[in-house]
């Protein structure tokens, strides 16, 4: 499971560079190639990113529950906001409101310095400042995949790939 989830995370990252590439190429020569691709893309967008909202929920109550890796206080913050993301765009989905973009971006911009910080004192345990619980230490790595994937880079790959997917919605003509 742990490489299926790290394979997603990199799927994850993928759309972010490609959210990324469109952002930049808007404003080239490719400008109306690049506009009718979003024009296509963009319908897809609140249900992809609703996916891996959803996919990152039940991918962390398997690592927790099933795989018995006890979450630590930053994963916890993680989870406190990645969690509604899911229900928030589940709801505007079934609703078809499209104004729950905004509170769900917004929940994936908190989660994602979380993530940051918690990926670096994975790799610097020098950077914990002390606020971590010492029977979960924020610095434990469960597992690396591929050398540096771990759940504090799924967590921020999630949230930045849900950021770039909404956001793809407002740039559409």
């Amino acid at each position: 499971m742990q490489r299926f989830f790290a394979l997603l995370t990199l799927m994850a990252l993928a759309v972010v560079v490609l959210r990324i590439f469109t952002a930049i190429a808007v404003h080239t020569p490719m400008q109306p190639a690049v506009q009718r691709w979003i024009s296509y893309a963009a319908p897809a967008s609140s249900p992809a990113a609703f996916a891996i909202a959803a996919t990152t929920m039940l991918g962390s109550l398997y690592f927790s529950e099933v795989a018995n890796y006890t979450p630590c206080k930053l994963c916890w913050f993680q989870r406190i906001c990645l969690y509604p993301i899911a229900l928030i765009l589940g709801y505007g989905l079934a609703r078809r409101d499209n104004s729950v973009r905004g509170p769900a971006m917004l929940l994936a911009a908190v989660a994602l310095p979380i993530s940051i910080y918690h990926y670096l004192i994975e790799w610097y345990p020098t950077l914990e400042s002390g606020t971590c619980d010492p029977t979960a230490p924020c610095t434990a790595v469960w597992f690396r995949q591929f050398g540096f994937v771990s759940l504090p880079l799924m967590a921020g790959a999630a949230a930045l790939a849900i950021i770039s997917l909404l956001s793809l919605r407002s740039t559409t003509p």
